[in-house]
C-alpha cells in the first residue's frame, strides 16, 4: 500500500509540473497588453446609410438598444476632417449632415466613444455629394409634339420618355385672365393638357432630379424650355365695310367684306402677315403686317400692290386684339397711286 502511494504521489507531481510551466509561458505572451489593465471598448453603431446632397452628405447611425457610447466619430480624408456627433441615451438612429462635401466620393471611418474615452471598432462607409458637374448635365424633359386648339385656346404637350432620375417637370403658363398657373407633370404621365392659354404668351417648361433613389436634395434644371402660345395665326372669318374716298376726299361708294382669310406666322413672335386685305382677295405683291403690342393693340402696315402703302386708320383707335375670344378689330387705311384711299373695319373671328 505504502508503495503504490508514493508511485500515486510521483504521477501528481509530474502532471503539476508539466501544467505550471506551460501556464507561465501562456501569461507571458499577453501580459504586455493587460499590463495597464483590461482593454474596454464602447458599442458600436449597428449600421450607417448615406444619403447623397447637393454639396453635402447625410449619414444614419443606427444605435444598438443597449449601449455605453455618448459620441460618435466621422473622420475621411485620410482623418483630415473629423466631425463628432452627440448620441443622446433615448436615440435609435443618430443622423449628421456633413455640409461643404465637393462633388465627390468619399470613404468615412465611424466609431463611437463613451464618457470614459473608450473608443468602439471603426466601421467603414461610403457617400457621395453632386454638385455642378452633375447639375450641368441635367435638361428638361422633351416635348415630342404640340397641339394648338386655336379656337378653345387649349395647348396640348405631348411628352418623350422621362430621363432617369426625374421626379418631376413643372409646367407655368398664363391663362386667359392673365392669371399665373402651374401643372406638375410626373414621369409616367405621357399628355398634358393647358386649357384657356393666353395667346401670346410663353409656357415654361422645366423639370426636376434626384442624382439617387433616396437623396436628400433634388435638382432643378438651370434654364427653362419655352413654347410660344401664338393663337393668331391661322383661318379667320372677316366681316366689316370698306369705305371708298376720292382723291378729294369725297365718299365714293361702301362695300360690304365677308370673306376667309389667313393670317401666316413669321419667325419673330407677336408678327403675323396676310395677303388677304380688305376684300380684295389674295394677291403676291401686296401684304399687310400685323404686330400685336402688349396692351392687345395692334399696329398695322405693309402695302398693296408693292407700292400703295397701308397703314393704321387715321380717325378711330387703334386696332386691338381680344386673347378671350381671338377676335382681332382692325382699322386701317391704304391709299392707291392716284391719290383715292380706302377706310377699312373689319372684325376676323378665329374659323372653326
Amino acid at each position: 500500500m505504502k508503495h503504490q502511494s508514493i508511485i500515486r504521489y510521483n504521477l501528481i507531481a509530474f502532471i503539476i509540473v508539466l501544467i505550471f510551466p506551460g501556464c507561465s509561458k501562456e501569461n507571458d505572451s499577453i501580459a504586455p497588453f493587460i499590463k495597464d489593465g483590461e482593454i474596454i471598448y464602447a458599442t458600436r453603431v449597428d449600421s450607417i446609410q448615406s444619403f447623397a446632397g447637393n454639396n453635402r452628405i447625410k449619414l444614419a447611425l443606427t444605435l444598438p438598444p443597449n449601449r455605453t457610447a455618448t459620441k460618435a466619430i466621422i473622420s475621411w480624408n485620410d482623418n483630415k476632417q473629423v466631425k463628432e456627433v452627440p448620441i443622446n441615451s433615448t436615440d435609435k438612429v443618430a443622423e449628421v449632415v456633413l455640409e461643404n462635401m465637393p462633388e465627390s466620393s468619399y470613404l468615412f471611418k465611424i466609431y463611437t466613444a463613451d464618457n470614459a474615452g473608450n473608443k468602439s471598432i471603426a466601421l467603414l462607409t461610403s457617400g457621395v455629394s453632386y454638385g455642378e458637374i452633375y447639375q450641368n448635365s441635367l435638361s428638361n424633359r422633351i416635348v415630342a409634339s404640340t397641339d394648338l386648339d386655336r379656337l378653345n385656346s387649349k395647348l396640348t404637350i405631348n411628352w418623350s420618355g422621362s430621363a432617369q432620375g426625374e421626379i418631376n417637370t413643372m409646367v407655368s403658363y398664363t391663362n386667359k385672365s392673365g392669371t399665373a398657373s402651374n401643372i406638375t407633370v410626373l414621369p409616367t404621365e405621357s399628355q398634358t393638357v393647358l386649357n384657356e392659354v393666353k395667346a401670346g404668351s410663353t409656357v415654361y417648361v422645366q423639370s426636376k432630379y434626384l442624382p439617387e433613389r433616396k437623396a436628400i436634395d433634388a435638382f432643378t434644371v438651370l434654364k427653362k424650355d419655352e413654347i410660344l402660345i401664338d393663337l393668331r395665326p391661322g383661318n379667320y372669318i372677316a366681316v366689316g365695310t370698306r369705305a371708298n374716298y376720292n382723291a378729294d376726299g369725297s365718299l365714293a361708294s361702301s362695300v360690304a367684306i365677308a370673306i376667309d382669310k389667313q393670317l401666316d406666322r413669321t419667325t419673330t413672335p407677336g408678327i403675323v402677315t396676310t395677303n388677304d386685305i380688305a376684300n380684295l382677295g389674295n394677291f403676291a405683291d401686296s401684304k399687310m403686317t400685323l404686330t400685336f403690342k402688349e396692351d392687345n393693340t395692334i399696329e398695322v402696315s405693309g402695302y398693296i400692290s408693292t407700292t400703295a402703302p397701308i397703314v393704321n386708320h387715321p380717325t378711330l383707335p387703334k386696332s386691338t386684339y381680344d386673347p378671350i375670344t381671338g377676335k382681332l378689330f382692325l382699322r386701317y387705311k391704304y391709299t392707291n397711286a392716284d391719290g383715292a384711299y380706302r377706310l377699312i373695319e373689319e372684325v376676323l373671328s378665329p374659323k372653326p
